[in-house]
């Protein structure tokens, strides 16, 4: 099974990333702007997965594919390459004329990257785009099999996805820690 992070633990590490990145800045910035950077950083931390809308589409329903199924990895489109999101950030980080601005421009790039950080541990990420296109690399490249065949619906996936194998694997238990964390540091 492809062990990949879920929503909230891409969204906690991406508020997490924020934080961190707030705290070693230079900039100072008001209550309602530190809030709206923070939510930037929890939603660019989620935002490559995106493309998954696209994959369910595409695909007619929701299929997870092996990592040598290219055209059935939503891991392979453009808004999962590294570059893009590194490109991007630097470039409003570059244009930007306020603080607010260049955190913003910082948070894309690195909020991103916390995406593609976590998605490489266990799954894989095209780090080498645009000049290998098929590619993608990860600390523990496993070849999937899918043991959810057949599911009665989103939920019914889900629900078997979670309890059936996701919570057998190290993946799971980082997920849970990084949403805890980043409870703790929003609470604290």
């Amino acid at each position: 099974m492809c062990y990949r992070m879920l929503p909230p633990g891409h969204i906690a590490g991406g508020y997490l990333v924020g934080k961190v990145l707030l705290n070693f800045l230079p900039y100072s910035f008001a209550s309602a702007e530190v809030n709206q950077l923070l939510l930037m950083g929890a939603l660019v931390g989620f935002a490559p997965d995106l493309d998954m809308f696209y994959a369910f589409n595409r695909l007619r329903g929701f299929r997870l594919a092996r990592v040598d199924e290219y055209d059935n990895n939503h891991r392979t489109y453009i808004s999962h390459a590294p570059a893009v999101w590194l490109i991007a950030g630097l470039a409003i980080f570059l244009l930007a004329g306020t603080s607010f601005w260049k955190t913003f421009g910082l948070l894309i790039w690195l909020g991103g990257w916390s995406h593609f950080i976590l998605d490489s541990l266990e799954w894989g990420v095209m780090w080498l785009w645009p000049f290998n296109k098929k590619e993608v690399y990860a600390l523990a490249n496993k070849k999937y099999e899918a043991r959810v065949h057949e599911a009665k619906g989103f939920v019914d996936y889900w629900l078997r996805y979670l309890l059936e194998d996701y919570a057998k694997h190290f993946t799971f238990y980082l997920e849970i820690l990084i949403i805890i964390t980043a409870l703790i540091v929003l609470l604290d």
